[in-house]
């Protein structure tokens, strides 16, 4: 494990190119950074092999294009919210580039997801409304209650406002 001292994807390079660094957990800014001094040539496609995205989504060309400059390094989304610890779902490296780059992956061990539609409550797969989440991801609640409406009697993390289809 490397701690940087800033994020600059100058220096992250740097890291990767000195330490033959094989697996990055970072944001898509990072990564965009990244992709810049590949097209300018001064980032070798070298030893990455897994790349973690979190943070944002990078649209399915962005992916396609990183993953291409990786040289045979994937892209793996992974998503979480700040109220579940550290990740919800996360893409399988054996997937296909366009499954990947269209989907925020498979939920993880141990973890429920759901779509919740404030008229009818939980609905069945296939449908689109908000994520809810259960499982010991989730936090127990906030310091001072004071958005306790994001939890309900059936211990699922609500109201995130993010719109899904599980």
């Amino acid at each position: 494990m490397y701690l940087l001292p800033r994020l600059k994807p100058e220096i992250i390079e740097k890291q990767i190119r000195d330490h033959r660094i094989e697996a990055l957990a970072s944001v898509g800014a990072i990564y965009n950074g990244l992709m810049q001094l590949a097209q300018s040539g001064e980032m070798p496609a070298g030893s990455l092999r897994t790349c973690l995205v979190g943070g944002r989504f990078i649209t399915p060309t962005e992916m396609m294009r990183m993953e291409n400059a990786l040289d045979g390094g994937k892209l793996l989304i992974a998503y979480g919210q700040t109220e579940c610890s550290p990740v919800i779902s996360v893409n399988i490296g054996s997937d296909p580039v366009e499954k990947r780059a269209a989907t925020v992956g498979r939920v993880i061990s141990g973890v429920r997801v759901g779509i919740w539609r404030e008229e009818s409550g939980l609905q069945e797969p296939g449908k689109i409304g908000e994520i809810v989440v259960k499982g010991p991801v989730t936090m127990n609640g906030y310091l001072d209650w004071q958005y306790a409406e994001n939890f309900d009697i059936h211990a699922w993390l609500a109201r995130y406002g993010e719109e899904g289809k599980a």
